[in-house]
């Protein structure tokens, strides 16, 4: 049978622009952060202002009002710890983070990250990602640069951050997804001119191993640890393809036809079922079973392919499981007219799902 679709939800009623939403679940809530502003005569977002929405797992609201995190803010990302969410956003050239507790609270003031950073270079105006790694007990960040990927590990509470630690590769370009394994190494994915690239930093934030081209494209693409080993997903100028190893030298379930830029995405069930968000005219999911061995690099396609929105308004959609079998959508939707978008989220359940 195919998946449980809830209702969708609308988020919000603004005549004000949504955009850019990022998710978390921290096991009760779904923690939704989303930019709000008004929108110029270029389509661009005038002085965006950053909020923390909470969840339930069917896309309603669990508190009001939202939680304003921040003003004038550019772009931002948040992650669950086990424990805690962590939030970091641009803002006035400097990267910022903040920590809140499950139900929304900050814990602790903001931080500079920028301004805590040793040395001369700092992350600035680019998106960062964020990741936890729990071997480690802290935070990491990525972010591009005008000639290099930018990492860099900044503890448990953003206050004493470790100095960027730069790729030496060059010309990279945005978005840098960050992804961290069991063993507390991390995993990041750009790309350059001419190839995309994955590269692994060790626990302790030092880059020893080489980056590895996966593919001379420059298409969007996403990077997790399934629990066994590293995943990739690519998208191409026609297909879209899924990829397992470390050394990524095959590709494995290619599909496509791809027509849309930007939108893949990798999470992981409570189930250990691997699930790729991607678009080609609308919004789709495929889920995979992950081998027990590292040395496998192939995943096994699971049921049928899923239309998440059958629109085409819908525009930057997230995905992040909620349960063993689970899932929650939030995107920025335009049925209301382009500029004007507002937030809606659906949930689905695969339990009964073959």
């Amino acid at each position: 049978p195919p998946p449980i679709f809830g209702s969708e939800v609308r988020l919000t009623t603004t005549t004000l622009q949504e955009a850019t939403p990022a998710i978390a679940w921290n096991g009760t809530y779904v923690g939704v952060l989303y930019r709000k502003g008004q929108v110029s005569s270029n389509g661009s977002l005038l002085l965006p202002d950053l909020y923390l929405a909470l969840l339930n797992p069917d896309g309603t609201r669990a508190s009001t009002p939202d939680i304003l995190v921040d003003t004038n803010v550019r772009y931002s990302d948040i992650v669950w710890t086990g424990t805690e969410f962590g939030v970091v956003w641009v803002s006035s050239s400097s990267t910022y983070f903040q920590r809140f507790s499950p139900a929304g609270v900050p814990k602790a003031p903001i931080v500079n990250i920028s301004s805590a950073t040793p040395g001369t270079v700092k992350l600035g105006n680019e998106p960062p990602r964020i990741a936890w790694s729990q071997t480690y007990g802290g935070y990491a960040l990525a972010a591009p640069s005008y000639q290099e990927i930018q990492f860099q590990r900044i503890g448990a509470d953003g206050t004493a951050p470790d100095p960027i630690n730069p790729s030496n590769a060059t010309t990279y370009e945005t978005p840098v997804p960050l992804a961290s394994s069991p063993a507390g190494d991390w995993g990041l994915a750009g790309r350059n001119n001419s190839n995309t690239l994955l590269l692994f930093y060790n626990a302790d934030g030092s880059h020893t191993k080489p980056n590895v081209s996966i593919a001379s494209s420059t298409g969007p693409f996403d990077i997790i640890h399934d629990g066994v080993t590293w995943s990739a997903a690519l998208a191409s100028a026609s297909d879209i393809r899924l990829n397992r190893g470390e050394t990524f030298k095959t590709f494995t379930a290619v599909f496509g036809s791809f027509t849309e830029g930007g939108h893949v995405g990798l999470s992981m069930l409570g189930n250990g079922v691997l699930a790729l968000k991607y678009k080609d005219t609308l919004y789709r999911l495929r889920r995979y079973t992950v081998p027990s061995s590292a040395a496998s690099a192939s995943y096994s396609l699971i049921g049928s392919t899923v239309t998440l929105v059958s629109s085409n308004s819908a525009v930057d959609l997230v995905v992040e499981p909620t349960g063993t079998s689970q899932m929650l959508a939030v995107w920025q939707d335009v049925r209301w007219g382009v500029p004007n978008a507002e937030l809606y989220a659906a949930a689905m359940d695969f339990q009964e799902c073959p």
